[in-house]
């Protein structure tokens, strides 16, 4: 890359807004037209039928997913890109997938020096495993590239914002203003895409914390096939919850039959002096200890605990 070409290495919190506003949040995997499974905000990679994810977790995977998106605008354009183009191709290639952004023409005309021609074609292009172009995203992202470099961008105006030539509004599709409101409120962390730190995401509990910054590595493939694999985790269902019961009951029972042996045994030892009683009874009250305190634990563990339902 020549040292003129200048381009941004993240994607801000503007755009990420901007890809989450459109995307919207589906908390239980929702098949697509294509058979194919889209969960949280547009994950698909580890989406399956029945899988559901909670809005921390769907942000997270939607960290993972920006970096070969982040990555393949970067290498693919091979001209000087202001924040609001960054931000707008990244969406642009969220929504198609990094694949056929790639190979798409607006990649091609972009890096033949018409920028002009690259975003108008923007309109040809239909959502990856979709059937139909999604207009109002589209017109976004026309009016996020054509914006004023460096001037603040409101998402609800990019929302709004008409459709111009050649955008043809064939369907009724609303723009998400309610969304994009809730979706401003939020702090979210800009992504980077080329820095000397390893990707650093961890996964926070819910209400959704601020998404955190992933740096990653600049490697020479062409194809970010070496990236992690975020997995969705599966809901694990608490079994034997009554044979635990039993088991602890059990083990109490146990220590209280053993401090029973032990009184005895210490009786049988002031009768009868001199004999194993005696050190058989200090056995068995450690064992009654032993069994009791393991029990009650267990017992207060489940049930006793002011924080737990």
């Amino acid at each position: 890359m020549s040292d003129d070409v200048h381009k941004p290495a993240k994607v801000s919190r503007e755009g990420v807004v901007l890809i989450k506003s459109f995307e919207g949040f589906r908390p239980r995997a929702v098949q697509r037209e294509d058979g194919g499974w889209v969960i949280g905000y547009g994950h698909t990679l580890s989406a399956r039928e029945g899988a559901t994810v909670s809005e921390a977790e769907a942000e997270l995977l939607l960290q993972y997913d920006l970096i070969p998106v982040v990555k393949a605008v970067a290498e693919a354009t091979r001209v000087s890109l202001n924040q609001h183009q960054f931000d707008a191709l990244a969406s642009f290639a969220y929504s198609i997938g990094v694949a056929r952004f790639r190979t798409s023409d607006v990649v091609e005309h972009l890096n033949a020096g018409a920028p002009a021609r690259a975003v108008a074609a923007m309109a040809d292009w239909d959502d990856e495993g979709a059937a139909r172009k999604p207009t109002r995203r589209r017109s976004a992202e026309y009016a996020l590239f054509n914006a004023a470099p460096g001037a603040p961008v409101a998402l609800t105006d990019l929302l709004a914002a008409p459709l111009p030539s050649p955008f043809v509004e064939t369907a009724t599709e609303a723009p998400a203003e309610e969304a994009a409101a809730a979706l401003l409120d939020q702090d979210v962390a800009p992504f980077p895409a080329a820095s000397d730190d390893a990707p650093a995401a961890e996964a926070t509990a819910q209400p959704a914390q601020p998404l955190a910054a992933n740096d990653i590595a600049p490697t020479t493939d062409a194809q970010p096939t070496d990236e992690p694999r975020p997995v969705l985790p599966r809901r694990r269902k608490k079994k034997g919850a009554g044979v635990d019961l039993v088991v602890i009951l059990a083990l109490g029972a146990l220590g209280m039959l053993a401090f029973g042996t032990a009184m005895a045994a210490f009786v049988r030892a002031s009768t009868a002096p001199g004999g194993d009683a005696i050190m058989i009874a200090w056995v068995l009250i450690a064992l009654a200890v032993a069994c009791i305190g393991v029990s009650g634990y267990n017992l207060y563990q489940r049930w006793g605990r002011a924080d737990r339902p």
